[in-house]
C-alpha cells in the first residue's frame, strides 16, 4: 500500500505492479500521496512492558518514522522528542505547505504494544486506560495521542491546508482503539462483505501451489490438499456467502517447510501414505508461528476465567453466535474482563475476542428472531478447523466449572464459597474482587437449570439496606447475604507485624500465592496490621492505634447483622458471610442464623 500510493515511488509503479490487477487497472489515487508508514511492532505480547515504557517506546518509534519521512521527502518540520502526536501534526502542516497537499498515514500492528500490556498485566492496563479517561488532556498515551491527532487532522484538514488526508490501520483486534476512545471516525472494513475474500487463499490458489511444489509427488497432491483443508481452511469473514479461505500465513509456512525440510516432508508424506490420523499430523501442523493465538488463550486461562463462568462448549461449540453490533462498535478490553451488566454474560465478547486471534472463525451471518419477537444480526462463530481446535484446547481444561455451583453454595456454603471466590480472585486480582464475584454469580444463575435470584447492590432503597451480594433460592425460600471486603496490597504494614524471625518472608509469599507449600492460619491473617493512615468506613484509627485486618472483618460483620435486620426480601436468611480478601488469600467469616 505504501508503494502503491507513494508519490516518491511513481517511477517504480510499473515495475512493482505490472501483471497484477491493481497495476493493470490502477485507481486515480495511485502514486499521488506523501506516505507516512508507521510499523508499531516495538514489543511482542510477552514482553510485559509498563505503561511508561510502552509510551516512551512508541513515541520514539513514531518519531523515528517521522524523521525518515522528513529525510525521504526533504521536508522541514519540528520533531518533538516527548510528544510524537505533535510531531505528526507538524508533519501534516509541512505537507500542507507543498504543491501536492495529500497525506496518507498507514499504521501496521497498531495494537502490538497495547496487547503486550493487556496480556501480561491486565490490571495495570485497565488502570492506565482509566487514568487516560480521567485525565483532562486527551494526550495521555502515545497511541491515544496518535489517533487523537488523526481525528484532529481529518476534522481540520481544510484549516491546515491539506487537500486530502487518509489513514489505514491494521492490527489483530480493535480493542485498543475502543480503549483509546478518541478515534470514533474510523470505518471497520473487516466486516464488509466486499472484503470477505481478501484475507486468505482460495481453494484454487492452494491447488496451484501444490501443483508447482516440486517436492510433492503427483499421487500425493490430493492428500496434501485435504490435509491442509482440515487444518487451515474454513475461514469465513463476517458474511454468509463469502468464500471459505485458507489461513495465509500457516499455508505459506507449510509450503516453505515441505520444500526446504526433508524431515518435515518425510513426516507429512509418510504419514499420508501410512494413513495416520489428525492427532499424528497435529504436532507438525500446529500454529507454532502464530503465537498471538496462544497468547490470547493463555490470557483468558490465566486472567479472565473469573468473569467467564461458561463451559468450554458454551464458548467454542459449533454454531455459537455473537452480535454484529459488537464489531460495528467494538467493545473495550474492560468489557471483556468486566462485562457490562446488559451484555450476554460477556460470552459474545469472549467469542469475538477469540475470533480476532484466529482461534474461532466466523462461518455465517444471519438475522435471528429473539424470544421477545425482536430481531438482530449475528455472526455464527465456530472452531472450524483443526488448528483452531488445538489452539483452544487449554480452555477445555480451564472452563471445567459446573452449572450447579450456586446451588451447592446454598446447600453447603463454606467449601463452595471458598472455591468460587478463590477462582474469581485469581482471575481478577486487584481489578475488582467484589465486582468479579457479582459477575460470576449473576452469570451462573442465568443458566436454565438454576432457580436462584441474584441481587448485587450497595445502596439503600425504600429504607432497606442492601449488601454486596444476595443469593435467593426461591423454591426453598432461602437467602444468603454477602459482605465483601478487600484490603489492598499497599495497605499491609509488614514492619509493624509482630512475628517470629524469618516468618515475614514466607508469609508474604503465601499471601501473594507464590508459595503454595506454606500454610498460614486465618487468625494470623486477621491479625495483620494495616498502615497508620488506613481508613475504615472513611475514618482513620484512633490516635496511638492502628487498624488490623480483623477490624475490617468486624466492620463487615456489623454490616451483615444490620442488613439481616433491615432486609427487604421475605425469606429465611440462612447464612451470613463476611468475605475478606488480603493479597490473594481469602478469609471467609461465616455466621449461621
Amino acid at each position: 500500500m505504501a508503494a502503491y500510493y507513494d508519490i516518491a515511488s511513481a517511477a517504480d509503479f510499473a515495475a512493482l505492479f505490472d501483471g497484477l490487477m491493481v497495476g493493470d487497472k490502477p485507481t486515480a489515487s495511485h502514486s499521488s500521496y506523501y506516505v507516512l508508514f508507521l510499523h508499531l511492532d516495538s514489543m511482542a505480547p510477552e514482553d510485559g512492558a509498563s505503561a511508561e515504557h510502552m509510551n516512551a517506546t512508541m513515541n520514539a518509534q513514531i518519531n523515528r518514522a517521522c524523521a525518515f519521512f522528513q529525510e525521504k521527502y526533504g521536508l522541514s518540520f519540528t520533531i518533538d522528542p516527548e510528544r510524537s502526536d505533535l510531531t505528526v501534526l507538524n508533519l501534516a502542516a509541512a505537507v500542507a505547505g507543498q504543491g501536492n497537499k495529500k497525506l496518507y498515514v498507514i499504521v501496521d500492528e497498531y495494537d502490538r504494544a497495547a496487547n503486550s500490556m493487556m496480556f501480561s498485566s491486565p490490571v495495570a492496563y485497565l488502570r492506565e486506560v482509566r487514568r487516560q479517561l480521567r485525565a483532562k488532556s486527551p494526550v495521555t498515551s502515545a497511541l491515544r495521542g496518535l489517533y487523537s491527532t488523526f481525528k484532529k487532522i481529518g476534522d481540520g484538514s481544510a484549516m491546515l491546508g491539506l487537500e486530502q488526508f487518509r489513514t489505514f490501520t491494521t492490527g489483530i483486534t480493535p480493542l485498543a482503539l475502543a480503549d483509546a476512545s478518541v478515534f470514533n471516525v474510523g470505518l471497520y472494513v473487516s466486516i464488509l462483505p466486499e472484503m470477505a475474500g481478501a484475507f486468505g487463499f482460495l481453494d484454487t490458489e492452494v491447488w496451484d501451489a501444490i501443483r508447482v511444489a516440486d517436492k510433492v509427488p503427483d499421487d500425493m497432491q490430493l492428500g496434501v490438499f485435504e490435509l491442509l483443508k482440515r487444518f487451515y481452511n474454513n475461514l469465513r469473514f463476517y458474511t454468509a456467502d463469502g468464500p471459505r479461505l485458507f489461513h495465509p500465513m500457516l499455508t505459506m509456512a507449510f509450503f516453505n517447510r515441505i520444500q526446504s525440510s526433508s524431515s518435515f516432508r518425510d513426516a507429512i508424506l509418510g504419514g499420508l501414505a501410512d494413513g495416520e490420523d489428525d492427532d499424528y499430523f497435529g504436532s507438525f501442523l500446529d500454529n507454532y508461528n502464530v503465537t498471538s493465538s496462544q497468547s490470547a488463550v493463555n490470557f483468558l486461562v490465566n486472567h479472565a476465567l473469573a468473569v467467564m463462568p461458561f463451559t468450554f462448549d458454551d464458548v467454542c461449540a459449533e454454531g455459537g453466535v455473537a452480535a454484529v453490533s459488537l464489531f460495528q462498535k467494538p467493545f473495550s478490553f474492560q468489557d471483556l474482563l468486566l462485562p457490562p451488566a446488559d451484555s450476554v454474560n460477556g460470552l459474545e465478547q469472549v467469542r469475538l475476542f477469540l475470533t480476532y486471534y484466529g482461534v474461532l472463525y466466523c462461518t455465517d451471518r444471519k438475522l435471528v428472531r429473539q424470544a421477545d419477537g425482536s430481531r438482530r444480526h449475528v455472526f455464527v462463530i465456530s472452531a472450524s478447523n483443526n488448528v483452531g481446535r488445538m489452539a483452544s484446547s487449554p480452555l477445555r481444561g480451564a472452563l471445567s466449572a459446573t452449572g450447579d455451583q450456586v446451588v451447592q453454595l446454598l446447600r453447603a456454603p463454606t467449601p463452595a464459597l471458598a472455591r468460587i471466590t478463590g477462582s474469581t480472585e485469581r482471575g481478577l486480582n486487584e481489578a475488582g474482587f467484589q465486582f468479579g464475584a457479582r459477575v460470576f454469580f449473576e452469570a451462573w444463575v442465568r443458566r436454565d437449570d438454576l432457580q436462584v435470584t441474584v441481587e448485587a447492590k450497595s445502596s439503600i432503597q425504600d429504607g432497606h439496606s442492601r449488601c454486596d451480594l444476595v443469593l435467593h433460592q426461591e423454591a426453598l425460600d432461602e437467602i444468603i447475604l454477602f459482605e465483601l471486603k478487600r484490603i489492598p496490597v499497599s495497605c499491609l504494614d509488614y514492619k509493624a507485624l509482630t512475628a517470629p524471625r524469618g516468618f515475614k518472608t514466607p508469609l508474604k509469599a503465601f499471601l501473594k500465592g507464590d508459595d503454595v507449600t506454606t500454610a498460614v492460619a486465618d487468625d494470623t491473617i486477621l491479625d495483620l496490621p494495616l498502615v497508620e493512615d488506613y481508613e475504615l468506613n472513611g475514618e482513620t484509627a484512633p490516635e496511638g492505634t492502628r487498624y488490623h485486618a480483623r477490624d475490617v472483618v468486624s466492620g463487615g460483620s456489623v454490616a451483615l447483622k444490620r442488613y439481616k435486620q433491615n432486609f427487604s426480601l421475605s425469606g429465611n436468611v440462612r447464612h451470613l458471610f463476611g468475605v475478606l480478601l488480603v493479597h490473594n488469600h481469602i478469609v471467609v467469616v461465616k455466621g449461621d442464623v
